[in-house]
């Protein structure tokens, strides 16, 4: 597929004008921009199309981020009294009244071309009389930019203030706009970052951190293809330079596991400039260890260690990396240097607060905790700290602040995340009740057939509620020699998403889906499968989908997959939704639904709803078990599995820390657990919460009953 950027270098500069100017005429401003921005891209000092984003940025208020624009098309066409006064208004409302003036010193009376000259002097005059404080240009001095951004901060409005006002007298001083872009983008005020970046790129165009910087600017405003094709397309044309690299190998790893061979092919590209500093050995470890090359990774993460001196943050990767490797003395190791580095900087007793929690020393994270009190620590980290609270007050029987502490780490979470916002978690729920429906109506006695298409492996499906076991059962069958694991992959959900685009009538079309249907699906879903192991899956392997969130499209999975088998590990309902609302999560639509408990309720009961409609509605020969059935009697759970999967017995899948010690990285909130030796504490944890849960009882009595559990 061409990219769009290749598409733009090859395109006439008039077409996207056009286009531009039909999306202004009908009132969307926002593809009026896009379209300027393509021809921007290609074309850095376009007058017009840099004066269209100018004035549409002026048009919102935002004439930091109108400045770069303004300055390109002015430059590009001195003559122009419309770009003249395009700019004039940015620095008027930047209150750099002086240079304004003197951009506006040769337009005189009206000009019938927008702002007129002498409104905007006007303007300027009235300011001043009221006192109003006055931008003037200072001479450049990038060193005092660089112990601005020490002494006062790269967020605060000073150190903008100082970076503009050397900008007026030195617009072709490119360090000024890349600081100005750094910046921006740490304040979050994107647009104008984009401004700035591509002031710098009109500048300095062969730059290749520059390119890396807007890259990551429309990552963060969400534009990742864009920005996947910036980095690309620097990375072919230009001279890397070790910020490019850097950035783009850690783009890559954000994109997801379809990129992250990708990420590691190009950080072995360039392994010289991925060793040249601590940051970059520790995008250089993560790339390695997301491929599961864990020992090259450990390595890499040592040597990051060696070399980070007082950067904080590369010290909070270093610790996160090691304790999601359940590498706790090295993760105690990396804090503790840190603070003696650095002393009780507040970011860094966050760190030993997460060590101690992974060490399971309450006594530790609750003194640490203390001395934290009235510091001023990151939402993330707070956030974090706020979940170690929570399970060092459970340990020492303090429920109350321990239901206190988790409240507090998920309302830190939905404001981090803007989950309000970004997220729908009742569209998951609504997908559940329609779910319901479908097969509370249908007739599967009326059914079409269809058959599994030839060459598919054997196969089955492990369903379940988040925190349910899963994982737990996942591990002790990867261990048996005849199977692989899917570990919550979204293969199911992908393929059936096809599905429902080209037929509108959704769940109520699968009684008569053909043969054809069946079997596109199945060889969307084996494809799927076949890209996750790395190769083909054959009618020699047993393949298992271990995914919670297939609960609520079992129906789907029983329908496309006849000779698939069905497995459903059950827990006490109230210890799942409370165990959910305990752990920190990745955030998605279904999983936001974790931050607040009565939601969670909502969550489990939408799902068994949807659960046992396809039970009732069908002859779905699935094999039920609860989750403290199989940590008290292992072996006996896992016999009566495997007779349900057509397995043999092996004893090495009751053996879960060998299993667990033997495989990938595990991925899920419960990878700490899955270590240990199978611990019985989890079980009716509930019990010590029931003030807390005591409301949400009647939502979940139902399900309670249904796997012979008490209230």
């Amino acid at each position: 597929m061409t990219m769009i950027l290749e598409q733009a270098s090859k395109a006439d500069p008039k077409s996207f004008l056009m286009k531009a100017q039909r999306h202004a005429a009908a009132g969307d401003a926002a593809k009026a921009f896009a379209a300027c921005r393509l021809l921007a891209h290609v074309s850095p000092r376009h007058a017009e199309a840099n004066y269209n984003m100018a004035a549409i940025l002026l048009q919102r208020n935002n004439p930091i981020g109108a400045l770069g624009y303004a300055i390109n098309a002015w430059e590009a066409e001195q003559g122009n009294p419309l770009y003249r006064l395009a700019l004039a208004t940015a620095l008027r409302s930047l209150s750099a009244f002086d240079t304004a003036r003197t951009i506006l010193a040769p337009i005189k009376g009206k000009t019938g071309l927008g702002p007129n000259a002498d409104q905007i002097r006007t303007d300027m005059a009235a300011a001043q009389a009221k006192g109003a404080k006055t931008l003037k240009p200072v001479p450049v001095d990038l060193a005092r930019v660089e112990q601005a951004a020490i002494e006062w901060g790269l967020e605060t409005t000073q150190f903008r203030d100082l970076v503009l006002a050397m900008i007026l007298d030195n617009r072709e001083e490119v360090g000024l706009w890349q600081n100005l872009t750094s910046h921006l983008v740490r304040t979050k005020k994107y647009a104008g970052a984009e401004g700035a970046a591509r002031r710098a790129l009109a500048l300095a165009p062969e730059n290749g951190d520059i390119h890396a910087a807007l890259a990551f600017v429309h990552e963060s405003m969400g534009e990742s293809r864009f920005a996947g094709e910036i980095f690309q397309r620097a990375q072919d044309q230009l001279e890397p330079t070790t910020k490019l690299v850097h950035q783009h190998v850690g783009f890559l790893i954000r994109l997801g596991k379809h990129r992250w061979k990708d990420a590691e092919a190009l950080a072995d590209r360039y392994s010289d400039m991925m060793h040249s500093g601590a940051a970059q050995l520790v995008t250089y470890a993560q790339a390695k260890d997301l491929a599961g090359k864990y020992d090259e990774s450990f390595a890499l993460m040592e040597e990051a260690l060696e070399k980070v001196d007082s950067d904080t943050t590369i010290y909070l990767s270093i610790v996160h990396f090691f304790l999601q490797q359940d590498a706790i003395g090295k993760a105690r190791e990396a804090a503790e240097l840190a603070l003696e580095r650095q002393g009780e900087d507040p970011a860094i007793l966050g760190n030993l607060v997460l060590v101690a929690d992974a060490e399971g020393n309450s006594e530790e994270v609750i003194r640490l905790l203390g001395l934290l009190e009235n510091k001023q620590l990151s939402p993330d980290m707070a956030a974090r700290c706020q979940f170690a609270a929570g399970a060092a007050y459970g340990k020492v029987k303090d429920y109350e602040k321990s239901l206190e502490a988790y409240t507090a780490a998920n309302l830190l979470r939905r404001r981090i995340n803007n989950a309000d916002y970004k997220y729908k978690p009742d569209n998951f729920i609504k997908n559940c009740d329609l779910t319901e429906a479908a097969f509370k109506r249908s007739k599967p006695d009326q059914w079409t057939s269809v058959e599994t298409i030839r060459g598919f492996p054997r196969h089955a499906f492990i369903y379940g509620l988040p925190r349910s076991g899963t994982t737990l059962l996942d591990t002790l069958l990867r261990s048996h020699p005849e199977t692989t694991l899917l570990e919550e992959e979204p293969v199911l959900n992908q393929s059936l998403t096809q599905f429902m685009k080209q037929h509108k009538n959704g769940w109520d079309a699968f009684g008569t889906i053909s043969q054809s249907d069946a079997d596109k699906l199945q060889k969307n879903y084996r494809d799927g499968m076949n890209a996750l192991m790395g190769r083909h899956a054959g009618p020699e392997d047993y393949v298992i989908d271990r995914n919670p969130l297939n609960t609520s499209i079992m129906g789907a999975a029983y329908r496309f997959f006849p000779d698939s088998r069905h497995v459903f590990i059950a827990r006490h309902p109230l210890d799942v939704v409370l165990s959910g609302f305990m752990q920190d999560f990745a955030l998605s639509d279904p999983m936001a639904n974790y931050l607040d408990l009565e939601r969670a309720a909502m969550f489990y009961d939408a799902n068994m709803r949807a659960f046992d409609a396809v039970r009732q509605a069908t002859d779905l020969d699935i094999h039920i078990m609860r989750y403290e059935d199989l940590i008290a009697d292992t072996e006996g759970e896992m016999r009566r599995l495997l007779e349900h999967l057509d397995l043999p017995w092996t004893d090495s899948v009751v053996d879960n820390q060998a299993s667990a010690a033997g495989r990938e990285r595990i991925r899920t909130a419960s990878h700490a657990q899955v270590r240990k030796p199978i611990y019985k504490s989890a079980r009716y944890r509930w019990k010590n919460y029931r003030f807390g849960l005591d409301q949400h009882i009647p939502m979940l009595e139902r399900w309670i009953d249904y796997f012979g559990y008490e209230s």
